[in-house]
């Protein structure tokens, strides 16, 4: 299924300039309607440099650096 999906969005997603590809990701993010999340399990529960954070997943440095779309995320 993953493979299936490479293959049709991969050459697709490459045609576009980063930038345009970055803002077309915000103003995707902007538009979609924010799901209520379930709260998550104590399992993972993560503590990193003197912060308890929820579970470990996180988003990458700049991505949203103007909280632009900060529930979304």
């Amino acid at each position: 299924m993953i493979r299936a999906f490479d293959t049709l969005s991969l050459p697709l997603l490459r045609w576009f300039d980063p930038e345009d590809a970055h803002r077309f990701a915000l103003q995707g993010l902007k538009l979609l309607p924010v799901p209520r999340s379930r709260p998550d399990d104590d399992k993972l529960a993560v503590r990193a440099f003197g912060l308890n954070f929820p579970n470990p997943v996180g988003i990458s440095a700049g991505f949203d650096k103007n909280a632009e779309v900060p529930d979304a995320l």
